[in-house]
């Protein structure tokens, strides 16, 4: 049988009450400030033009970062959240395939027949098509390359924040 006694298990306990809420708010600040580069990596790296051509830059601002911690827990997420949604930015990163309806609209026609005319505007009226993207992962890519860098960050935080307290 084996018998372990704890000397000062009262000064462990306060130790380890002392670095709990030290090492969760430098978490806290640590994920604060992984996100804000992780924002700027996603609009720099990836919304940029390398794998979404900009032609508005709304894609592009829609994302946002936010930070949630709880007693215990604290995490990170990025993604398109709120306000007016933009649908196109979910089927450029997972893809879509189905029908998709057209509103009415006005196409200026600048050539007829293969020879320019003097522009014209047609009315186009609202239909159906059929609309296939391939999904181009803009956003778990970014994580893909991030999330290493991220999780060692975190690591020597936890480490740093228990060793100061």
């Amino acid at each position: 049988m084996i018998q372990v006694e704890v000397i000062g298990d009262r000064e462990v306990v306060a130790r380890i009450g002392r670095v709990g809420p030290k090492v969760h708010l430098q978490l806290v600040k640590a994920m604060q400030r992984l996100m804000i580069r992780l924002q700027a990596y996603v609009k720099g790296a990836k919304l940029s033009g390398q794998l979404l051509h900009v032609r508005t830059g709304a894609g592009r601002r829609s994302v946002a970062v936010r930070v949630e911690e709880t007693p215990g827990e604290v995490a990170g997420s990025a993604g398109v959240f709120g306000g007016p949604t933009l649908p196109y930015m979910r089927a450029h990163e997972y893809g879509f395939s189905g029908a998709v309806t057209v509103k009415e609209h006005l196409r200026r026609v600048k050539q007829a027949f293969g020879r320019p005319i003097d522009p014209v505007e047609a009315r186009v009226s609202s239909h159906t098509r059929q609309l296939s993207l391939d999904e181009r992962r803009w956003l778990r890519s970014a994580l893909d390359e991030f999330g290493p860098a991220m999780g060692q960050v975190l690591a020597e935080t936890v480490q740093e924040a228990v060793q100061s307290a």
